[in-house]
């Protein structure tokens, strides 16, 4: 369930009341991707270095004049009921097919004549698929005016970057949001996931080592602007976890719980490895810490029948949870 926050002046920290008729929580992933005000990226295509911006520039209420265009490169301005901005698209001078397919994509949306007048939404991509990677970095700045005439400067980040074949699969993503009001509070949240999976041979059989590492981090608040006012939604909803420590005899040791509140710090590390040259070929750990209250939680232990996946995982604060590849 999402939140609705009513921000006072003066807290340090939001004072939370459920509404579940808030909805809508920016996710830059999603499809379509937006940028400007309600332009979307990626309506586009390019045909030999030649590109063609027209299901842009055709939506209603959006008129455009293109300013420079050359292989590989356009730049118009695309006029809204919003306001006026410069559109920037780069990709190679020879390439052909669609934005988001292309190996190589900058997009750029800056005003011209909106009342903040200093946001930027960017967006770029390079992508290898033969060698099974793809980084993203999107940047969004969209300042506006709440009900209260605060201005509101509201920033969000995403990185990312994978890379998968058929002996590795490894990834980093990070999700940062930030709101910066005139009236001096300041609101940020962020998210961070590492992973590693890696598959090699042994003496027995061509994939008989797998190791697998994720990192997962939580903190603060998702950031969002619906109907002009800024709504929060914690990286870390409420929750607690549960870590039982089992010794190579299978005896197990006491319930480790760790639990923690809305907005909270959070942090994961699992780390699983199966060798079947091994007698006591899979181990596992993983540790759960709360940053904000300075508590942890950790178990390990070895497991000479069967791959080890996370001993416990929560969802909703970490997202799907890592297994052996």
């Amino acid at each position: 369930m999402s939140h609705h926050v009513e921000v006072m002046p003066g807290n340090s920290r939001p004072t939370l009341t459920l509404n579940s008729l808030v909805l809508s929580i920016l996710t830059l992933l999603s499809t379509p991707l937006m940028a400007a005000g309600l332009l979307p990226f990626n309506q586009w295509n390019v045909n030999q270095g030649t590109i063609d911006a027209s299901a842009t520039c055709n939506a209603p209420g959006v008129t455009c004049t293109v300013l420079v265009q050359d292989l590989g490169i356009l730049q118009q301005q695309v006029t809204t009921t919003g306001g006026s901005y410069i559109q920037m698209i780069t990709t190679e001078p020879d390439a052909t097919g669609t934005a988001a397919t292309l190996g190589f994509v900058s997009e750029n949306f800056i005003p011209e004549n909106k009342l903040t007048d200093y946001d930027i939404n960017s967006k770029q991509i390079i992508r290898d698929p033969a060698q099974g990677f793809e980084q993203r970095a999107m940047i969004n700045r969209e300042p506006f005016y709440d009900a209260d005439n605060t201005l509101v400067d509201l920033l969000h980040v995403e990185l990312q970057q994978n890379l998968v074949n058929s002996d590795i699969d490894a990834g980093f993503n990070l999700i940062k949001d930030e709101a910066v009001l005139s009236n001096g509070e300041v609101y940020s949240g962020k998210s961070i996931d590492i992973s590693q999976g890696l598959v090699a041979a042994s003496i027995n059989n061509p994939d008989g080592i797998r190791m697998a590492f994720a990192a997962r981090s939580r903190e603060g608040w998702k950031l969002s602007n619906v109907n002009q006012t800024l709504m929060f939604d914690p990286f870390a909803p409420a929750g607690t976890i549960t870590l039982t420590d089992t010794a190579i005899n299978g005896v197990s040791g006491p319930e480790q719980n760790l639990t923690w509140l809305d907005g909270d710090s959070v942090t994961t590390i699992w780390l699983s490895q199966l060798n079947d040259e091994l007698v006591t070929g899979a181990f596992g750990f993983q540790r759960v810490d709360n940053l904000s209250n300075k508590t942890s939680v950790k178990a390990g232990r070895f497991d000479t029948a069967a791959i080890i996946d996370p001993f416990s995982w929560d969802e909703l604060t970490f997202g799907q949870a890592p297994t052996l590849p």
